[in-house]
């Protein structure tokens, strides 16, 4: 499968971005560095993809890494950043799934940069995403930045 895949990166046109993106995707839970491997094999066609699929794949990249264990640095989170604002303009229900993810790929980035505040932020506006009638996760967010806050100053 991978090698059938691996050939369709040589003549990639849109079509075929989304047919690796859909296959790294697919087997991002069970062999996340096989995902990791076809999407690493895009980077160099990731100036001709189309906005969408350029957000979709620094996604799923930052998910394939994240579940091989890298350890994310300040250029993750700028990147995860951008991924954010992209799925946070999407109002269709086709991208909740990705807006809950880009966010809580954001805050794993900020806790591995050991930013507590910014990280808790984060995966409080991933439970947001998901639920955004709940507004308990965001008097929760505020509420553990004042404490984490007011331990820190001690």
């Amino acid at each position: 499968m991978i090698v059938v895949l691996a050939m369709m990166l040589f003549a990639c046109t849109s079509p075929q971005h989304r047919a690796v993106l859909d296959s790294a995707d697919s087997l991002m839970n069970a062999r996340p560095d096989s995902a990791l491997t076809l999407l690493n094999a895009l980077l160099p066609d990731t100036n001709q993809m189309r906005k969408g699929d350029l957000m979709r794949f620094h996604l799923l990249r930052t998910n394939a890494e994240n579940k091989c264990d890298t350890v994310f640095r300040a250029e993750h989170a700028t990147l995860m950043r951008r991924v954010c604002d992209y799925y946070d303009n999407r109002s269709s229900r086709r991208f909740a799934n990705d807006r809950i993810l880009a966010h809580y790929l954001l805050g794993r980035c900020y806790s591995d940069m050991g930013e507590a505040p910014a990280a808790l932020q984060e995966f409080h506006n991933a439970a947001d995403a998901a639920c955004p009638r709940a507004s308990t996760s965001r008097t929760a967010g505020r509420w553990s930045s004042d404490k984490y806050a007011s331990i820190s100053a001690h």
